[in-house]
């Protein structure tokens, strides 16, 4: 049971992290992109 209860710990931890650096990676792009979308397109602006 331990081994399990280990595995899950490692598993949640894992998770946590991969949402956690998907959001942060998800924001910088979409910063990134509202900066370049006027240039790229024109003008305008992306949501």
């Amino acid at each position: 049971m331990r081994a399990l209860e280990t595995l899950q710990n490692a598993i949640n931890k894992i998770d946590k992290e991969t949402r956690t650096t998907f959001k942060d990676t998800f924001d910088n792009l979409n910063k990134s992109l509202g900066k370049s979308f006027p240039k790229l397109f024109g003008g305008g602006q992306q949501n």
